[in-house]
């Protein structure tokens, strides 16, 4: 019988570095500004603000990841949603404006804050 050399390598990481990266997605939208920003923007006191619906549709995701050939087993992983729902955000001073992309915070279908 043959004699067979196997050589494996391995890493292992030695220090920390402290860096890090962030990638921006898309450009934050400008609600706040251009025509009709006063129709979609408002000012509120500092604190808590806050929407709840109950109007949404309830459905649930299920995705996985067919692995088995490779460690034995397929992987899978599932999130149910309720109709209800609520969006909070928290105001300080310099952060009190939020902004609609179609109406006021309270009835749009997107909302974003925005320093006033």
């Amino acid at each position: 019988m043959p004699l067979r050399l196997e050589l494996y390598r391995r890493w292992r990481p030695m220090v920390e570095t402290g860096v890090t990266t962030e990638k921006k997605l898309s450009k934050r939208p400008e609600w706040n500004k251009g025509k009709g920003a006063g129709k979609r923007c408002g000012d509120l006191t500092t604190g808590t603000w806050s929407r709840t619906s109950s109007s949404g549709k309830s459905y649930s995701l299920s995705t996985g990841v067919k692995i088995q050939k490779i460690i034995g087993i397929d992987l899978s992983t599932s999130r149910n949603y309720a109709s209800n729902s609520k969006l909070t955000y928290s105001l300080s001073k310099s952060t009190r404006m939020l902004c609609g992309n179609n109406e006021k915070p309270g009835q749009a279908s997107k909302i974003a804050q925005y320093r006033n």
